[in-house]
């Protein structure tokens, strides 16, 4: 289901006149695959999730989605790595597993912000 997910979101974003051509790789390596990918990543986007965080990890710049998750416990410890988070807050009585809000507090990031910020680490990593 991830994947599907994945593809949906992916979908929404307009990347016709960019050089960022989004990679969906769920659910296709594995840890030592993923991490050795990570080797040759120029910037990277996901959840809050474990690549995220082995991407932090191996220095890879890049931005992780959060949703009810708390960032102060579980962000990322990377300073290359930059926190998104909704413009709707995340209720008190949801969890990971469990919205009664039909997920607002993600649906209020717009695809087309996070292509953004990628196109940013893009432009950086070139000019670098």
């Amino acid at each position: 289901q991830d994947g599907v997910e994945t593809e949906a979101v992916l979908s929404l974003i307009d990347t016709s006149d960019s050089d960022i051509r989004p990679l969906n790789l769920c659910n296709q390596m594995s840890l030592a695959e993923l991490a050795a990918f990570f080797k040759r990543t120029i910037a990277f986007i996901g959840n809050d999730s474990g690549p995220s965080h082995l991407a932090a990890a191996m220095g890879v710049a890049g931005f992780v989605i959060f949703g009810p998750t708390d960032v102060s416990i579980w962000g990322p410890l990377s300073s290359r790595t930059e926190v998104i988070k909704g413009s709707e807050p995340c209720a008190l009585e949801c969890s990971r597993k469990l919205c009664l809000h039909h997920h607002r507090c993600l649906r209020s990031i717009q695809p087309q912000l996070v292509a953004d910020k990628l196109r940013q680490i893009s432009v950086a990593s070139a000019v670098a």
